[in-house]
């Protein structure tokens, strides 16, 4: 959007949201000032009185803000984040496979899909807690009564002959 003011012989041009322009008048021909389209404009009902400094040159209004980090930005040096994920025995992987055959069992035995089970982040918890009653089972995450009662003792008799 352009608009162009006249004020004290200096026409002001004011573009974009900005930057406002001094120049000197220029004499325009009658028939270009014709061709502009009239622009509506709504005019408030109370007016108030504001006094612009005029500047001698295009200057910025306000000054461009800083550049908004994104999540796309990458830093020049990125740090290197220590893996959270634990490294796990053989045994362990063992437990885990043996874990996981049981629940496949139960899943076919009763038509529920393995995940609804038990997620396979519960049977790592299991494989790292090694629960040895029904109590600490229960401490498992994803573990309620109704598990407890329904898989409890088939999982901790797994996790036991490890």
């Amino acid at each position: 959007m352009k608009i162009e003011m006249k004020i004290e012989g200096k026409i002001i041009t004011i573009e974009g949201e900005f930057t406002i322009e001094v120049r000197d008048d220029l004499s325009v021909p009658a028939a270009v000032v014709a061709a502009i389209p009239a622009v509506p404009v709504t005019v408030p009902t109370a007016v108030v009185p504001v006094s612009v400094p005029v500047v001698p040159a295009s200057v910025p209004v306000v000054a461009p803000a800083a550049p908004v980090p994104t999540a796309f930005d990458v830093p020049a040096d990125p740090v290197p984040v220590p893996s959270r994920r634990r490294v796990y025995t053989a045994d362990e992987i063992a437990l885990y496979d043996r874990l996981s055959a049981l629940r496949m069992e139960i899943s076919n035995a009763t038509n529920v899909p393995p995940y609804i089970i038990f997620h396979n982040k519960n049977l790592w918890e299991m494989v790292e807690r090694m629960p040895k009653t029904l109590a600490e089972f229960k401490e498992i995450s994803g573990v309620g009564t109704t598990k407890l009662d329904a898989y409890g003792e088939k999982f901790l008799a797994v996790i036991r002959g490890a």
